[in-house]
């Protein structure tokens, strides 16, 4: 873990927009592009988180959203209410050489990319479009991104 204790050295809405347009650049590995939006998407989604905290210290123990992956929880926290952001994939599976179908959650789904663990095509795709649209709410939304 980083140790940041000013919330105002986080450059998160700088690193979402740079990541939102990388993802898609020509000749890049799905694996890769996917990464890319994955953090985009979690870049974009802390800064907003932060905006909300409206607090120049950050929460330093390390737990909490601000330190998490899961984007699912870090979108229910901002939009509880919303019915305009779309809901998360469930149940993504691992495909292992075995045959075997292994279940993971989705704020780890960034590792299997990272890894290059082989995620299931139906459930890669509906993660990626679960990405994609949040990224254009939060870009639609986002004129205070």
């Amino acid at each position: 873990m980083i140790p940041i204790t000013n919330c105002e050295d986080f450059k998160l809405e700088q690193a979402w927009k740079k990541f939102k347009r990388t993802d898609r650049l020509q000749g890049l590995p799905p694996e890769s592009a996917n990464l890319l939006l994955f953090y985009a998407v979690e870049c974009g989604l802390k800064h907003l988180l932060l905006a909300k905290l409206a607090s120049p210290k950050c929460p330093v123990s390390g737990k909490g959203l601000l330190y998490s992956h899961n984007l699912k929880a870090i979108a229910s926290d901002l939009w509880s209410s919303s019915a305009n952001v779309p809901r998360l994939p469930r149940n993504m599976h691992l495909k292992l050489k075995s045959g075997k179908k292994e279940c993971i959650e989705v704020e780890d789904v960034h590792l299997a990319w990272r890894y290059g663990l082989s995620i299931d095509e139906t459930d890669e795709k509906k993660m990626v479009e679960w990405l994609r649209k949040i990224n254009d709410y939060m870009t639609k939304m986002g004129k205070t991104l």
